[in-house]
């Protein structure tokens, strides 16, 4: 497949990644470190982003049905970057509207975020043919994890000098150029069909409710992606508590590090999509967890930012080789007529996890509260269980990318009768 249309459907990625990365692990917490008390802070951070993963979680699956039903992803892209950039330039004036204005905009920006997602995730199973997903859900990484180093390292930059409205105009701007350039000619004749089937809650629900792997994969990215985003979610807090920093200096230091590790994992996903066209879907997910929950577990230990970051390379390289090889088998598992739907819910392992990372603010408060330091080292020891568990789960799971093992196409536009056959 050429390179350059792999790049035009991997490029949007680069601009949702950076909004969502930046916003919740770094501009949302430094907002709250102002406008919120010590001991509310993390529980704050964890309603608010449990709330906008929810709305993403609602979203994706319905506006993915409606564009399964045209032959272009482009409205769902466009309406949903305007969405965004209003939620973006609302939050330049975060300090001065208080915590409900905050509050609001960022589910603004998150929703429009899913929206345009919700078309952006379907491109490669419609226009990718199987034997180069893995490469195409490397790429995806590069982008992925690229725009989340951009945000880490500029807006975390920007954020330690206190130039909020700077910083998210540069968001807009970032997040804008890239959805827009990367928006792709609808696929050529015979690639994908629109499915005529009316959008209705019952399609999701059929969908969740189909036996086969697809579930299994859900569960197992779920649980290695809760490990991962509770890390990414809390390090800002983590690092300011543990390091006795103040806003400034924790969102510089936190930002370093995410960063550089945002940089690796981007530097690894192309050679972990590589690996999983070639050694295998289910390998990459198994060694790419264990290695994960090896960082995770070593960060509970660390005292200083230098340990932070070194305990946090086999998170990274662990995140790029899991990340690969469970999207690419997602993209296997899909039906051809109902990309966009299914990719919606595949996506709710993520935002799911992303959702339940947040629900563990309030337990982190109340262990410190009780012991001092106890909450993030519990939080860390907690995540590298989850992603033991998901790569235990992923054992069980069929390698798509081997043809004895591939799942065929259906007959029917549905996920069921993909996993009936």
């Amino acid at each position: 497949m050429p390179i350059r249309r792999l790049l035009a459907i991997s490029v949007p990625w680069f601009g949702l990644s950076m909004l969502a990365d930046g916003l919740s692990a770094l501009v949302l917490p430094y907002l709250l470190l102002l406008l919120v008390d010590a001991d509310a802070q993390a529980t704050v951070l964890g309603v608010a982003t449990l709330a906008g993963l929810g709305l993403g979680m609602l979203i994706q699956p319905v506006a993915g049905a409606v564009s399964d039903r045209g032959d272009s992803r482009r409205p769902l892209l466009l309406g949903g970057m305007g969405l965004a950039v209003l939620g973006l330039g609302g939050l330049a004036v975060g300090p001065v509207i208080g915590l409900a204005g905050v509050v609001v905009l960022y589910l603004l920006a998150t929703g429009g975020a899913n929206v345009a997602q919700a078309g952006q995730q379907a491109l490669i199973p419609d226009q990718v043919p199987p034997a180069a997903r893995g490469r195409a859900a490397g790429l995806k990484g590069l982008m992925d994890v690229g725009g989340a180093f951009a945000a880490f390292a500029v807006l975390a930059a920007l954020l330690s000098d206190g130039m909020i409205s700077i910083a998210m105009l540069v968001l807009v701007a970032a997040f804008a150029l890239t959805v827009g350039a990367g928006i792709v000619p609808r696929s050529p004749s015979g690639e994908r069909r629109p499915n005529p089937e009316r959008v209705r809650p019952s399609l999701i629900w059929r969908d969740l409710g189909a036996p086969g792997p697809f579930g299994l994969l859900l569960l197992s990215r779920f649980c290695v992606l809760l490990g991962v985003y509770a890390v990414g979610r809390f390090l800002l807090l983590f690092v300011a508590h543990r390091l006795g920093l103040g806003p400034e200096a924790a969102a510089a230091d936190a930002g370093a590090v995410l960063a550089i590790l945002a940089l690796l994992t981007a530097a690894a996903s192309i050679p972990a999509g590589w690996a999983a066209d070639r050694l295998g879907r289910r390998p990459m997910m198994v060694g790419g967890a264990a290695l994960a929950a090896a960082g995770i577990g070593l960060l509970a230990l660390a005292t200083d930012s230098t340990q932070v970051m070194l305990f946090g390379v086999p998170l990274a390289l662990g995140t790029a080789a899991f990340g690969a090889g469970s999207w690419a088998m997602a993209t296997d598992l899909v039906s051809p007529s109902a990309t966009a739907r299914q990719m919606g819910i595949a996506n709710y392992a993520t935002a799911g996890a992303a959702a339940a990372a947040g629900l563990l603010g309030p337990l982190v408060d109340a262990a410190e509260r009780a012991t001092h330091g106890l909450g993030y080292a519990a939080l860390m020891l907690l995540a590298a269980t989850a992603a033991l568990v998901g790569g235990g789960l992923a054992l069980g799971l069929p390698d798509t990318s081997r043809p004895s093992a591939s799942v065929p196409t259906p007959s029917l536009p549905t996920a069921a009768a993909r996993w009936k056959d």
